[in-house]
C-alpha cells in the first residue's frame, strides 16, 4: 500500500549521520583542549600567585613578627625606613585581602607585630630609622599619608569588633590605641625635635589635626566607648584611659569645639562609669588643657538649647554624666563668691554663665524623669552647692529677692528667665531633700541648710506661689488661669516643695505658728464671700494652698461647704423622702454588730441625712429618750470605740498610742467590707461634727488626704511603729562599710500567728542583694512596706468609706495633724472659763447661784482631767469640745435646776425660779444628775451642800447610763 524506501536512501543517511558525529567529536576535542589550556594556566596563576603571597607572607611574619615580643627590649634592629616602607604597603593589601576570607591568629599577630613596629619607629632618635622619614619624600609623600589614613580605618574596626576574650586580644587592643596616640601626636616624634622649627611644628600640627578630623569622621568616640568599657569589665581601664583620653581631647581641641563633637562626646565619653574622675586623679595633662577652655561650659551652651538637649537625651546614661560635677562644682564654688543683685540677673557674665550650669540640669531633669531621683541624689553630694544656690538667691534681695523675681515674671511675656531655671533646680533639690533628710538630721545636725534658712525658705515659697496664682488669674487672657499654671514647670516645682515642706512643718515645727499666713487674706470673712460668689480665684487657692488660712477659718468653711451639701442633698431627695429608711434599733449588747447590718449597704444619700438611732437595753426595752442627734453622737462614739479597740483585731496601736489597721485583720471575716463601714463612720462624724476620743496614726491618715505630686518620706513614722526595724535602717543608712556585706535583700521576715513568713518588698525581692549605690532606695522600699504595701488594701476601703461622706476637696484643706483635729477635737483640757462663758442656766440657776460655784469649784479642784472628759461626754455626748470652742454648740451647753417634784411641775414657773433662786426646797440627796444629750443639757439637783454634789456628780458621769439617771 506505502512504496518502500530504496537501499541507496538508506546509505546516505548514514553516510550525513556519520559526518555530524564526527564533526561534533572534533568540536568537543577542541574545547576540551581549550579547557586544558585555561585550566593549565589558572593553574599556573594561582600557584605563582599563591608562591608569590606565601613569600610575601614569610617576608612580612620574618620582618614583623619580632615586634609581637612582650618585651620591646627584645624588638629586632630597625631598618631603614625607605627599606620598610614597601612592606607596610604590601601588608596593608594583604591584610584587606585576608580579613575577608579568614580572620585567623597568624593575620592577628602579624598586625600586632606592624602596629608595634610602626609605634616603636615613631620614637626613634635617627629620621632614617623613622616612619616618618617617607613624608619627606616627594615620590611617596601622598602613598605615606594614604597609607597612614588605611591604617587608621583599619586599626578602627579592630576596635570596634575585638571582643577581649583572649591575652593577645588585649595586646592588640593596647597596641591599637598607643598607634593611634602616637601617630596623633606630633610632639612624641623624637626624630623631629633636634630640627624642629615653627614651619615645621605647624605643618606637623596640622597633619595630627587632619588625622584627627579624618578619625572623627570614622566615629572615633564611639568606638573608643566601646573599647573603653570593654577594657572596663577586664578591669584593664587604668592602661588605656591615658590614650583614649587623649584621643578624645585632642579632638575636641582640634575641632575647636564642634557642636557636633561635642554632643557626640557627652553621648559616649562621658557616660564612661568614673571617666572624669579618673582623669582628674591621674591629672591628665590634656584634661586640664579642655577644663581651662571652658569645656564643660561648651556643653553647657550645647546642652541648653533644647533641640540639642532632646537628640542628646535619647542616649545619654545620667548617671555617668554627673561625674562631670567634679569640675562644675568649682565653678560654683567660684561663681558664688560674687554678690548677685537685680542689674547683675541680665548683665552680669558670672550670672549668666551658672544660669547655663543649672539651665543644663533643670532641663536634664525635666526631660529624664524616670533618671530623676539619680541626678539629684548626685547633685546633693556636692559639697556647699545647695548652701550656695542658696545664697546666691538671697543675695538678689530681701526675702530672697522675692519683688525682684517677680517683676521678672510680671513683665515677661513668656514668664521665663534662666534665674528661675536656678531656681527650679535649688527647689528640686530642696524637695529630694526634705525627702531623704530624717529628723535627726535636718533638725539636729542641720545638714545641707539650717532651721532658720529652712523657715525663709517657706515665707518665700508660700509668698511667691500665692503672687503667681494671683498674677496669672488677674491676666486676661484666652487660656484658663488654671490651666496655664498646671503647665507652668515653675509654679508646679515650687508648689511641690512648698507643699512637702509645709507636711514636713505640720509633722515637726521649725516655723512661727503665724509663719504661713498670708496678709492679704486674714479676713475669713471677705474670703468666705468670695467662696460664695463662686470666685475662681479663691477656689483655686483654697486647693492648691489652703494654709494661708488660718485652721479655724478652714473649720468654718468646711462647715460652709458641708451644709450647701447637706441642702443639696435635701433637695435631691425631697421627693424621695418616704423611701429613706433613717430610724434604727441598736442593742447595745450587740451595738456594732447591728450597726453593721443596718448601715453597710445604705447609700451616700442615707448617710448624709439625719439618722435615727433607739438603744434597747439590755432587758430588751427601748431607752428613753428622742434622738435629737445627742443619742445619734453616743451611737457614733460607741461604735468607733468598739471598732478602734485592738482587742477587735482591726487596729493595732503603735508605741506612742496611735492607731492603725491591723496587718492580721485579713483574718477576720469580711474585713474589707468591715473597714468600708469604718471609713463611712469616721466620715459621718465629721460630716455632722462629732468630735471622738482616737488618735490616729499619721501615715494612716496621710493617705485620707490626696495630695498629688508630693513626695513624703515614712522613715520616720517607723520610729513609733516598729523602732527595732527603725534603729537597723537608721543604721544602714549611716553604714560607711560594704552594706553588700550585711546580706540584705529586699525581703522580710515576719511572725505571723507563730509562723516566720518571708515576704518581697519588690518582686523576687529575696534574690537581689542592697548595695552602698541602692541603701536609700532600700530603707524607703522597707518603709513604705512597712506603713502602708502591708495593710493598702484596708487602707483603700477605708478610704473609699470615709469619701463618701467627706468630698477629696474638703480633706485636702488640711494638713494631717489638722485632720486629726477634726476628728477628735482639742485634745488639750477641758477649757472651763470658755464653757462658762458660753452656758446657758434654766430653772432658776444663774452664774451667782452657790449650786452653780460649787460645780465649777468642783470641776476646776476635785475633778482630774480624765474626770472633766467624762463630764464633758456625760452632758454632751463628746469628751472633747468643739472645733470652734464651745460658742459654737449647738445647741448650746445648758444647767437646769432639777428638782424633786419635776414630774410635776414641767418648765420654768414663776414659782419654781424664785424657789431656786433663793434656794428654798433643796432636792433630796438621793437624786442624781442627769443628762439630756441631744440637747446638751445637765440636769442638776439643787444639792445642800458642796460635797453632796461632787459625789453624786462623779457617780452619775462614770455610770455611763444616760437618760435612764433621771
Amino acid at each position: 500500500m506505502f512504496p518502500k524506501k530504496s537501499q541507496t536512501d538508506i546509505n546516505k543517511n548514514d553516510f550525513l549521520h556519520n559526518l555530524d558525529e564526527a564533526r561534533e567529536a572534533r568540536r568537543r576535542e577542541k574545547q576540551m583542549q581549550q579547557a586544558a589550556i585555561i585550566i593549565q594556566k589558572t593553574v599556573r596563576g594561582y600557584l605563582v600567585r599563591k608562591k608569590y603571597r606565601d613569600y610575601r607572607k614569610n617576608e612580612l611574619k620574618q620582618i614583623f613578627l619580632g615586634f609581637t615580643d612582650p618585651n620591646p627590649q627584645k624588638y629586632p634592629s630597625l631598618q631603614l625606613a625607605s627599606t620598610m616602607f614597601p612592606h607596610l604597603q604590601h601588608f596593608l593589601l594583604y591584610y584587606n585581602r585576608m580579613k575577608i576570607k579568614n580572620n585567623s591568629i597568624d593575620l592577628q599577630q602579624l598586625l600586632l607585630g606592624v602596629l608595634n613596629y610602626i609605634s616603636t619607629s615613631l620614637i626613634v632618635d635617627d629620621i632614617k630609622y623613622s616612619h616618618l622619614a617617607a613624608f619627606f619624600n616627594k615620590e611617596v609623600n601622598a602613598q605615606w599619608m594614604k597609607l597612614n589614613q588605611d591604617f587608621m580605618i583599619v586599626i578602627l574596626k579592630v576596635l570596634e569588633t575585638t571582643e577581649l576574650t583572649t591575652n593577645d586580644d588585649i595586646k592588640l587592643i593596647i597596641s591599637s590605641l598607643n598607634y593611634l596616640y602616637l601617630i596623633t601626636d606630633c610632639q612624641s616624634w623624637k626624630a623631629l625635635q633636634k630640627n624642629m622649627n615653627e614651619l615645621l611644628l605647624k605643618t606637623m600640627l596640622a597633619l595630627n589635626r587632619s588625622y584627627l578630623i579624618h578619625l572623627g569622621q570614622h566615629n572615633l568616640l564611639k568606638i573608643l566607648k566601646i573599647s573603653m568599657i570593654r577594657c572596663m569589665h577586664r578591669r584593664l581601664e587604668s592602661s588605656i584611659v591615658h590614650n583614649v583620653a587623649t584621643l578624645a581631647f585632642k579632638l575636641l581641641l582640634n575641632s575647636d569645639f564642634n557642636r557636633t563633637y561635642l554632643i557626640l562626646f557627652s553621648q559616649t565619653i562621658l557616660i564612661i562609669p568614673t571617666f572624669i574622675t579618673m582623669c582628674h586623679e591621674s591629672s591628665h595633662k590634656l584634661f586640664s588643657m579642655v577644663c581651662q577652655k571652658d569645656l564643660f561650659n561648651h556643653l553647657i551652651c550645647i546642652c541648653s538649647i533644647k533641640e540639642s538637649f532632646v537628640s542628646l537625651s535619647e542616649n545619654i546614661d545620667i548617671i555617668e554624666l554627673c561625674y562631670m560635677l567634679d569640675i562644675i562644682r568649682a565653678k560654683f564654688e567660684k561663681l558664688f563668691h560674687s554678690k548677685t543683685t537685680t542689674d547683675k540677673l541680665t548683665t552680669d557674665e558670672l550670672t549668666q554663665s551658672i544660669c547655663r550650669i543649672t539651665t543644663f540640669y533643670q532641663k536634664l531633669i525635666q526631660i529624664l524623669m524616670e533618671l530623676r531621683l539619680q541626678i539629684l541624689c548626685a547633685l546633693s553630694l556636692q559639697d556647699s552647692l545647695i548652701s550656695s544656690l542658696w545664697q546666691f538667691l538671697n543675695n538678689i534681695g530681701p526675702t530672697c529677692g522675692l519683688k525682684e523675681l517677680l517683676k521678672i515674671y510680671e513683665t515677661n511675656k513668656e514668664n521665663y528667665h534662666p534665674i528661675f531655671d536656678l531656681l527650679q533646680l535649688f527647689c528640686n533639690l530642696c524637695s529630694y531633700l526634705a525627702t531623704v533628710l530624717d529628723e535627726e538630721e535636718m533638725y539636729k545636725e542641720q545638714k545641707y541648710l539650717t532651721l532658720e534658712s529652712w523657715s525663709q525658705l517657706c515665707l518665700f515659697l508660700n509668698q511667691f506661689v500665692y503672687r503667681l496664682i494671683r498674677i496669672e488669674f488677674e491676666r486676661t487672657t484666652t487660656t484658663s488661669p488654671k490651666l496655664k499654671l498646671e503647665n507652668n514647670q515653675l509654679y508646679k516645682t515650687l508648689h511641690q516643695l512648698l507643699i512637702l515642706l509645709h507636711e514636713r512643718n505640720s509633722r515637726k515645727s521649725f516655723t512661727p505658728d503665724s509663719h504661713w499666713l498670708i496678709r492679704e487674706v486674714k479676713s475669713s470673712s471677705s474670703f468666705m464671700a468670695d467662696l460664695e460668689r463662686d470666685d475662681s480665684c479663691a477656689f483655686y487657692l483654697l486647693e492648691q494652698i489652703p494654709h494661708i488660712l488660718t485652721f479655724k477659718d478652714r473649720v468654718k468653711i468646711l462647715q460652709m461647704f458641708i451644709e450647701h451639701d447637706k441642702e443639696k442633698e435635701c433637695n435631691e431627695v425631697s421627693s424621695l423622702r418616704h423611701h429613706l429608711r433613717n430610724y434604727y434599733e441598736i442593742h447595745r449588747t450587740n451595738l456594732f454588730g447591728d450597726a453593721f447590718q443596718a448601715l453597710r449597704n445604705a447609700s451616700s444619700t442615707v448617710w448624709k441625712n439625719t439618722i435615727r438611732i433607739s438603744f434597747i437595753n439590755q432587758q430588751g426595752l427601748a431607752e428613753a429618750g428622742i434622738d435629737q442627734n445627742g443619742i445619734f453622737k453616743e451611737f457614733i462614739q460607741e461604735v468607733t470605740r468598739q471598732t478602734f479597740d485592738p482587742a477587735f483585731n482591726l487596729f493595732k496601736v503603735t508605741e506612742n498610742r496611735t492607731l492603725y489597721p491591723s496587718p492580721i485583720s485579713d483574718r477576720t471575716e469580711n474585713y474589707l467590707h468591715l473597714f468600708n463601714f469604718i471609713g463611712k463612720i469616721l466620715g459621718k462624724a465629721v460630716y455632722e461634727q462629732i468630735v471622738l476620743d482616737i488618735e490616729l496614726a499619721p501615715f494612716f491618715l496621710r493617705h485620707l488626704i490626696s495630695r498629688k505630686n508630693v513626695n513624703y518620706s515614712c522613715f520616720d513614722d517607723l520610729m513609733f511603729l516598729d523602732r527595732d526595724l527603725y534603729n537597723n535602717l537608721n543604721f544602714i543608712k549611716h553604714y560607711d562599710g560594704d552594706v553588700s556585706s550585711l546580706t540584705l535583700t529586699y525581703s522580710i521576715d515576719e511572725d505571723v500567728l507563730g509562723e516566720v513568713v518571708t515576704y518581697d518588698i519588690i518582686p523576687c525581692g529575696r534574690h537581689i542583694n542592697v548595695t552602698n549605690d541602692d541603701k536609700i532606695v532600700y530603707i524607703h522600699r522597707m518603709s513604705v512596706y512597712r506603713t502602708y504595701t502591708r495593710i493598702k488594701n484596708q487602707i483603700k476601703m477605708f478610704t473609699e468609706g470615709f469619701k463618701t461622706l467627706m468630698k477629696p476637696e474638703w480633706v485636702n484643706m488640711f494638713s494631717v495633724p489638722e485632720l486629726q483635729q477634726l476628728i477628735s477635737g482639742e485634745s488639750s483640757d477641758v477649757d472651763l472659763e470658755d464653757l462658762k462663758s458660753n452656758v446657758v442656766y434654766q430653772g432658776g440657776y444663774h452664774r451667782t447661784h452657790p449650786v452653780i460655784k460649787w460645780l465649777w469649784q468642783t470641776l476646776e479642784q476635785d475633778f482630774s482631767r480624765e474626770e472633766r472628759a467624762l463630764f464633758l461626754r456625760f452632758v454632751t455626748s463628746s469628751s472633747r469640745a468643739p472645733l470652734l470652742g464651745f460658742r459654737s454648740l449647738n445647741p448650746p451647753f445648758t444647767i437646769r435646776c432639777l428638782e424633786s417634784s419635776e414630774h410635776e411641775e414641767e418648765g420654768d414657773s414663776l414659782g419654781r425660779i424664785f424657789r431656786n433662786m433663793v434656794t428654798i426646797n433643796r432636792t433630796s440627796s438621793e437624786r442624781l444628775p442627769s443628762s439630756s444629750t441631744c440637747f446638751n443639757l445637765l440636769k442638776l439637783p439643787n444639792y445642800k451642800t458642796r460635797r453632796i454634789l461632787l459625789d453624786k456628780l462623779r457617780y452619775a458621769i462614770k455610770a455611763n447610763a444616760g437618760f435612764e439617771l433621771s
